[in-house]
Protein backbone atom coordinates (compact mmCIF):
# COMPACT_ATOMS: atom_id res chain seq x y z
CA UNK A 1 0.00 0.00 0.00
CA UNK A 2 1.07 3.30 -0.71
CA UNK A 3 2.01 5.84 2.30
CA UNK A 4 -0.13 8.47 0.50
CA UNK A 5 -3.26 5.71 0.66
CA UNK A 6 -2.20 4.55 3.97
CA UNK A 7 -2.10 8.37 5.67
CA UNK A 8 -5.36 9.07 3.89
CA UNK A 9 -7.31 5.91 5.73
CA UNK A 10 -5.36 6.41 9.00
CA UNK A 11 -6.98 10.50 9.10
CA UNK A 12 -10.30 8.82 8.08
CA UNK A 13 -9.79 6.86 11.29
CA UNK A 14 -8.49 9.32 13.54
CA UNK A 15 -11.49 11.49 12.04
CA UNK A 16 -14.34 8.85 12.89
CA UNK A 17 -12.36 8.04 16.15
CA UNK A 18 -12.72 11.59 17.15
CA UNK A 19 -16.73 12.10 16.22
CA UNK A 20 -17.16 8.82 18.31
CA UNK A 21 -15.74 9.98 21.39
CA UNK A 22 -17.50 13.62 20.85
CA UNK A 23 -20.80 12.03 20.19
CA UNK A 24 -20.17 9.46 23.43
CA UNK A 25 -19.09 12.31 25.42
CA UNK A 26 -22.03 14.28 24.48
CA UNK A 27 -24.66 11.74 25.60
CA UNK A 28 -22.70 11.06 28.69
CA UNK A 29 -22.97 14.99 29.59
CA UNK A 30 -26.16 15.97 28.39
CA UNK A 31 -28.48 13.12 27.76
CA UNK A 32 -27.10 10.82 30.31
CA UNK A 33 -25.19 13.19 33.40
CA UNK A 34 -23.96 11.44 36.26
CA UNK A 35 -26.21 12.28 39.22
CA UNK A 36 -25.88 9.28 41.52
CA UNK A 37 -24.11 9.81 44.55
CA UNK A 38 -24.96 13.82 44.41
CA UNK A 39 -26.66 13.56 47.81
CA UNK A 40 -30.32 15.05 48.16
CA UNK A 41 -30.52 13.90 52.12
CA UNK A 42 -29.58 15.34 54.73
CA UNK A 43 -25.88 16.34 55.10
CA UNK A 44 -25.48 14.77 51.50
CA UNK A 45 -26.95 11.50 52.27
CA UNK A 46 -28.34 9.55 49.55
CA UNK A 47 -32.24 10.94 50.19
CA UNK A 48 -35.51 8.67 48.54
CA UNK A 49 -34.20 5.34 47.34
CA UNK A 50 -36.84 4.93 44.96
CA UNK A 51 -35.56 8.49 42.69
CA UNK A 52 -31.68 7.23 42.92
CA UNK A 53 -32.86 3.90 41.38
CA UNK A 54 -34.43 6.11 38.60
CA UNK A 55 -31.69 8.39 38.50
CA UNK A 56 -28.82 5.57 38.37
CA UNK A 57 -30.03 3.60 35.99
CA UNK A 58 -29.96 5.56 32.92
CA UNK A 59 -30.33 4.32 29.26
CA UNK A 60 -30.14 5.67 26.17
CA UNK A 61 -30.65 3.20 22.66
CA UNK A 62 -31.20 0.82 24.62
CA UNK A 63 -27.86 1.01 25.88
CA UNK A 64 -26.73 1.88 29.91
CA UNK A 65 -24.81 5.03 31.18
CA UNK A 66 -21.90 2.22 31.99
CA UNK A 67 -21.61 1.15 28.56
CA UNK A 68 -21.74 4.39 27.41
CA UNK A 69 -18.35 4.99 29.65
CA UNK A 70 -16.45 1.84 28.43
CA UNK A 71 -17.38 2.42 24.52
CA UNK A 72 -16.21 6.11 25.25
CA UNK A 73 -13.11 5.00 27.41
CA UNK A 74 -12.18 2.10 23.90
CA UNK A 75 -12.48 4.75 21.69
CA UNK A 76 -10.17 7.23 23.43
CA UNK A 77 -8.12 4.32 23.85
CA UNK A 78 -7.88 3.39 19.88
CA UNK A 79 -7.22 7.43 19.23
CA UNK A 80 -4.21 7.91 21.16
CA UNK A 81 -2.87 4.12 19.41
CA UNK A 82 -4.02 5.68 15.96
CA UNK A 83 -2.16 8.97 17.06
CA UNK A 84 0.99 7.03 17.90
CA UNK A 85 1.11 5.20 14.45
CA UNK A 86 0.12 8.34 12.88
CA UNK A 87 3.04 10.17 14.90
CA UNK A 88 5.48 7.28 13.65
CA UNK A 89 4.42 7.03 9.96
CA UNK A 90 5.14 11.18 9.73
CA UNK A 91 8.46 10.77 12.42
CA UNK A 92 11.24 12.01 9.64
CA UNK A 93 8.28 15.19 8.86
CA UNK A 94 8.33 16.13 12.50
CA UNK A 95 12.05 15.60 12.60
CA UNK A 96 13.16 18.23 10.31
CA UNK A 97 10.71 20.56 11.20
CA UNK A 98 11.86 20.71 14.78
CA UNK A 99 15.39 21.34 12.85
CA UNK A 100 14.76 23.61 10.44
CA UNK A 101 12.27 25.87 12.75
CA UNK A 102 13.61 25.66 16.25
CA UNK A 103 17.77 24.93 15.57
CA UNK A 104 17.94 27.46 12.15
CA UNK A 105 20.26 30.03 12.03
CA UNK A 106 19.81 33.57 10.51
CA UNK A 107 19.70 32.61 6.61
CA UNK A 108 22.66 34.10 4.75
CA UNK A 109 20.39 35.04 1.88
CA UNK A 110 16.48 36.16 1.79
CA UNK A 111 16.00 32.41 0.55
CA UNK A 112 15.36 30.16 3.39
CA UNK A 113 16.68 26.20 1.93
CA UNK A 114 16.05 23.14 4.07
CA UNK A 115 18.45 20.46 5.10
CA UNK A 116 19.33 18.39 2.53
CA UNK A 117 18.24 15.13 4.67
CA UNK A 118 14.87 16.91 5.37
CA UNK A 119 13.73 16.94 1.31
Amino acid sequence: MKKVTLNFWLDVLLFLTFLGIAFTGSILKWVLPSRCGEGGGWRGGWGDAERLEEECSRWFLGVHRSQWLDIHFLLAVILVALVLVHFILHWNWILCSIKTNLFRRVPQSRIETSPKDCR
